[in-house]
Protein backbone atom coordinates (compact mmCIF):
# COMPACT_ATOMS: atom_id res chain seq x y z
CA UNK A 1 0.00 0.00 0.00
CA UNK A 2 1.22 3.48 -0.79
CA UNK A 3 2.36 5.94 1.85
CA UNK A 4 -0.33 8.47 2.83
CA UNK A 5 0.73 11.74 1.19
CA UNK A 6 -0.69 13.90 4.02
CA UNK A 7 0.97 11.91 6.80
CA UNK A 8 3.02 14.92 7.93
CA UNK A 9 -0.11 17.06 8.17
CA UNK A 10 -1.86 14.30 10.06
CA UNK A 11 1.05 14.10 12.53
CA UNK A 12 1.00 17.89 12.99
CA UNK A 13 -2.72 17.84 13.70
CA UNK A 14 -2.27 14.96 16.14
CA UNK A 15 0.46 16.89 17.94
CA UNK A 16 -1.70 20.01 18.04
CA UNK A 17 -4.63 18.07 19.47
CA UNK A 18 -2.39 16.52 22.14
CA UNK A 19 -0.96 19.96 23.00
CA UNK A 20 -4.48 21.43 23.18
CA UNK A 21 -5.61 18.57 25.43
CA UNK A 22 -2.64 19.19 27.72
CA UNK A 23 -3.35 22.92 27.81
CA UNK A 24 -7.00 22.19 28.59
CA UNK A 25 -6.01 19.89 31.46
CA UNK A 26 -3.69 22.55 32.86
CA UNK A 27 -6.38 25.22 32.52
CA UNK A 28 -8.91 23.03 34.32
CA UNK A 29 -6.40 22.34 37.10
CA UNK A 30 -5.69 26.06 37.37
CA UNK A 31 -9.40 26.79 37.56
CA UNK A 32 -9.84 24.18 40.31
CA UNK A 33 -6.98 25.74 42.27
CA UNK A 34 -8.53 29.18 41.85
CA UNK A 35 -11.89 27.88 43.09
CA UNK A 36 -10.20 26.41 46.16
CA UNK A 37 -8.34 29.69 46.71
CA UNK A 38 -11.59 31.69 46.62
CA UNK A 39 -13.14 29.26 49.07
CA UNK A 40 -10.09 29.54 51.33
CA UNK A 41 -10.16 33.34 51.23
CA UNK A 42 -13.87 33.42 52.01
CA UNK A 43 -13.37 31.00 54.89
CA UNK A 44 -10.52 33.16 56.22
CA UNK A 45 -12.76 36.21 56.01
CA UNK A 46 -15.61 34.44 57.76
CA UNK A 47 -13.27 33.23 60.52
CA UNK A 48 -11.80 36.72 60.83
CA UNK A 49 -15.25 38.26 61.16
CA UNK A 50 -16.06 35.75 63.91
CA UNK A 51 -12.77 36.54 65.63
CA UNK A 52 -13.39 40.30 65.30
CA UNK A 53 -16.83 39.96 66.88
CA UNK A 54 -15.39 37.91 69.73
CA UNK A 55 -12.48 40.34 70.14
CA UNK A 56 -14.85 43.33 70.20
CA UNK A 57 -16.94 41.59 72.84
CA UNK A 58 -13.78 40.87 74.84
CA UNK A 59 -12.61 44.48 74.61
CA UNK A 60 -16.02 45.80 75.62
CA UNK A 61 -16.17 43.28 78.46
CA UNK A 62 -12.79 44.49 79.71
CA UNK A 63 -14.07 48.07 79.67
CA UNK A 64 -17.27 47.18 81.47
CA UNK A 65 -15.58 45.09 84.15
CA UNK A 66 -13.41 47.94 85.45
CA UNK A 67 -13.31 51.63 85.91
CA UNK A 68 -13.20 53.18 82.44
CA UNK A 69 -10.66 55.78 81.55
CA UNK A 70 -10.55 57.77 78.36
CA UNK A 71 -7.30 56.08 77.28
CA UNK A 72 -8.92 52.66 77.68
CA UNK A 73 -11.81 53.66 75.41
CA UNK A 74 -9.45 55.13 72.82
CA UNK A 75 -7.29 51.99 72.90
CA UNK A 76 -10.34 49.75 72.46
CA UNK A 77 -11.65 51.87 69.60
CA UNK A 78 -8.21 51.87 67.96
CA UNK A 79 -8.04 48.08 68.26
CA UNK A 80 -11.50 47.73 66.72
CA UNK A 81 -10.46 50.09 63.90
CA UNK A 82 -7.34 48.04 63.26
CA UNK A 83 -9.47 44.92 63.15
CA UNK A 84 -11.69 46.56 60.51
CA UNK A 85 -8.60 47.40 58.44
CA UNK A 86 -7.61 43.75 58.65
CA UNK A 87 -11.01 42.81 57.29
CA UNK A 88 -10.52 45.22 54.38
CA UNK A 89 -7.26 43.46 53.53
CA UNK A 90 -9.05 40.11 53.57
CA UNK A 91 -11.80 41.47 51.31
CA UNK A 92 -9.12 42.64 48.89
CA UNK A 93 -7.59 39.17 48.94
CA UNK A 94 -11.03 37.69 48.18
CA UNK A 95 -11.46 40.10 45.26
CA UNK A 96 -8.01 39.19 43.92
CA UNK A 97 -8.79 35.47 44.24
CA UNK A 98 -12.11 35.96 42.43
CA UNK A 99 -10.34 37.88 39.65
CA UNK A 100 -7.85 35.03 39.34
CA UNK A 101 -10.75 32.57 39.19
CA UNK A 102 -12.45 34.58 36.45
CA UNK A 103 -9.21 34.65 34.45
CA UNK A 104 -8.79 30.90 34.95
CA UNK A 105 -12.35 30.29 33.77
CA UNK A 106 -11.75 32.37 30.63
CA UNK A 107 -8.53 30.43 29.98
CA UNK A 108 -10.39 27.16 30.42
CA UNK A 109 -13.07 28.25 27.96
CA UNK A 110 -10.41 29.33 25.46
CA UNK A 111 -8.48 26.07 25.94
CA UNK A 112 -11.68 24.06 25.49
CA UNK A 113 -12.46 25.91 22.25
CA UNK A 114 -8.89 25.37 21.00
CA UNK A 115 -9.11 21.68 21.88
CA UNK A 116 -12.42 21.31 20.06
CA UNK A 117 -10.94 23.03 16.99
CA UNK A 118 -7.87 20.80 17.08
CA UNK A 119 -10.02 17.71 17.58
CA UNK A 120 -12.23 18.65 14.62
CA UNK A 121 -9.18 19.26 12.40
CA UNK A 122 -7.73 15.91 13.43
CA UNK A 123 -11.05 14.17 12.79
CA UNK A 124 -11.19 15.70 9.29
CA UNK A 125 -7.68 14.54 8.37
CA UNK A 126 -8.35 11.09 9.88
CA UNK A 127 -11.55 10.83 7.83
CA UNK A 128 -9.62 11.90 4.73
CA UNK A 129 -6.99 9.25 5.47
CA UNK A 130 -9.65 6.54 5.81
CA UNK A 131 -11.33 7.71 2.61
CA UNK A 132 -7.99 7.84 0.77
CA UNK A 133 -7.08 4.35 2.02
CA UNK A 134 -10.45 2.96 0.96
CA UNK A 135 -10.15 4.49 -2.52
CA UNK A 136 -6.57 3.25 -2.85
CA UNK A 137 -7.62 -0.26 -1.82
CA UNK A 138 -10.46 -0.19 -4.37
CA UNK A 139 -8.08 1.02 -7.08
CA UNK A 140 -5.59 -1.74 -6.23
CA UNK A 141 -8.36 -4.34 -6.28
CA UNK A 142 -9.56 -3.02 -9.66
CA UNK A 143 -5.98 -3.14 -10.96
CA UNK A 144 -5.57 -6.74 -9.73
CA UNK A 145 -8.87 -7.70 -11.32
CA UNK A 146 -7.78 -6.11 -14.60
CA UNK A 147 -4.52 -8.07 -14.50
CA UNK A 148 -6.38 -11.30 -13.74
CA UNK A 149 -8.81 -10.56 -16.58
CA UNK A 150 -5.89 -9.94 -18.94
CA UNK A 151 -4.25 -13.21 -17.89
CA UNK A 152 -7.54 -15.06 -18.32
CA UNK A 153 -7.91 -13.58 -21.83
CA UNK A 154 -4.37 -14.64 -22.77
CA UNK A 155 -4.98 -18.16 -21.49
CA UNK A 156 -8.24 -18.29 -23.40
CA UNK A 157 -6.52 -17.09 -26.59
CA UNK A 158 -3.77 -19.75 -26.19
CA UNK A 159 -6.34 -22.44 -25.61
CA UNK A 160 -8.31 -21.41 -28.70
CA UNK A 161 -5.08 -21.23 -30.70
CA UNK A 162 -4.26 -24.82 -29.66
CA UNK A 163 -7.74 -25.99 -30.46
CA UNK A 164 -7.58 -24.32 -33.89
CA UNK A 165 -4.20 -25.83 -34.67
Amino acid sequence: MKHYPLHALQRIRTDREEAAATKLSLARASEEMAVRMVETRRREHREYQEWCAAESDRLMGDLVSRKIQRLDVETALAQMGWNKEGETALLERIAAAEATLETARKETIAALAAHRTALAALARIDEHHRDWSRKLRLAEEAHEEAELQEIAELLHQRREARVAA
